[in-house]
């Protein structure tokens, strides 16, 4: 085979001839058409495939297959057992702003507690500000609020949260209070006193930012000699949720790194662990791979309804899925959002996929998730931690 043009590293070139129209194939599935004739050894990149026209047909195949959970795992880490059952990789008091406004007074909060400070509590892992954009001008029953509300409420119930306060301006759309209110919810504020709401304190009933800054460092300092009584101990691998993402992806990450993890995530799963695959239009184009492996017609029913939600959205608002992939995803040699993703589920292994979540919803089935997100990594990822996941690959 003789190349025709300069190659880059990482890139395709063709192995036989390929009219225009013709599927190209890669990883054994199409990751597009030729949109002009390619002869053996041409360089195959973004100037000659282009994405079939046309809605793809979406059907399923429920797997047959057990996820195999060892009754008693021979493989622990030392991880920090929590009182509703989860097991947490860290122990983290956490500082939550519910709306942008307050996010300052959070952070300032948090950075008190720097590791002199912390030097008495050698079982609590830091004091960390989650903060945010958003929270005020929302439609209270948008989109936006609900998935914000979400991530609030489900984020202080973390495995790796052993104690938290959330810190308002007031006046916000975002009403916590009631949230908390309405849902029943009620997350740790002292690792041994479930029955306590975690305390709310709000920037204008208390007078002021540095009035809150120091309510709050006196909050989080009575929360230390509960959070410090945790300490790590055995936890079966069944305890882990690990996040899945791809980063910085390119031609080769979908015959190195992705496969690996997804060998790994099939041994955690046998171990009755939990991963969670994310990034809807990361797996486009691929979505058969998880649909022929579903273990519920409801799961096939969900990831379908969900992907066709984001062909709506990118019709909407006119533009299209195959625009994901980065520039330095194309300079790394992915061409199409397809091939793209046909590496990108590599990362879930084999395993069956046993259930299909809402973005930041929480999770419960161990085995194989699925979790509805974009493909920015940090909007998708902060969803994974809001439904447990407390390890991020």
């Amino acid at each position: 085979l003789t190349t025709r043009q300069a190659v880059p590293a990482g890139h395709k070139l063709a192995l036989r001839p390929i009219a225009s129209g013709l599927p190209i194939i890669r990883y054994g599935y199409p990751i597009g058409v030729a949109s002009h004739p390619i002869q053996p050894g041409d360089w195959v990149h973004t100037h000659n495939v282009s994405l079939p026209p046309g809605q793809r047909d979406l059907s399923f195949t429920l797997s047959q297959r057990s996820t195999l959970s060892a009754p008693r795992p021979s493989k622990t880490f030392l991880g920090f057992a929590r009182q509703d059952g989860q097991v947490g990789t860290r122990n983290l008091i956490a500082v939550i702003s519910t709306v942008s406004c307050s996010a300052q007074t959070a952070l300032a909060v948090a950075a008190h507690f720097t590791p002199d400070r912390l030097a008495n509590y050698p079982n609590v892992d830091g004091v960390v500000a989650v903060t945010h954009h958003t929270g005020c001008s929302i439609t209270p029953d948008g989109l936006a609020f609900t998935y914000l509300q979400r991530c609030l409420l489900n984020l202080a119930h973390h495995p790796n949260i052993g104690g938290v306060i959330f810190i308002s301006l007031g006046c916000e759309v975002m009403q916590i209070g009631g949230c908390l209110e309405q849902t029943g919810s009620q997350p740790r504020n002292l690792e041994r006193n479930l029955s306590t709401l975690a305390p709310i304190l709000s920037i204008q009933e208390l007078g002021g930012i540095e009035a809150t800054r120091r309510a709050g460092i006196r909050a989080v300092e009575g929360m230390l000699p509960a959070v410090n009584a945790s300490r790590r101990s055995p936890q079966p691998l069944s305890g882990l949720k690990i996040a899945l993402q791809c980063g910085g992806s390119d031609g080769w990450s979908g015959v190195t790194a992705n496969p690996l993890l997804g060998q790994a995530v099939d041994e955690l799963v046998a171990q009755g662990g939990t991963a969670v695959l994310a990034e809807t239009p990361e797996i486009y184009g691929a979505e058969q791979l998880l649909l022929s492996r579903v273990k519920s017609e409801s799961a096939a029913r969900k990831l379908i309804h969900q992907v066709r939600w984001w062909e709506a959205q990118a019709k909407l608002l006119g533009f299209s899925l195959d625009n994901n992939p980065t520039p330095g995803n194309k300079t790394g040699g992915l061409t199409t959002i397809y091939e793209k993703s046909l590496g990108a589920v590599s990362k879930g292994g084999s395993s069956p996929l046993v259930e299909v979540v809402d973005y930041a919803e929480r999770i419960s089935s161990p085995g194989l998730v699925f979790m509805d997100s974009p493909g920015n990594d940090p909007v998708s990822i902060t969803g994974q931690l809001a439904g447990g996941c407390n390890l991020i690959a």
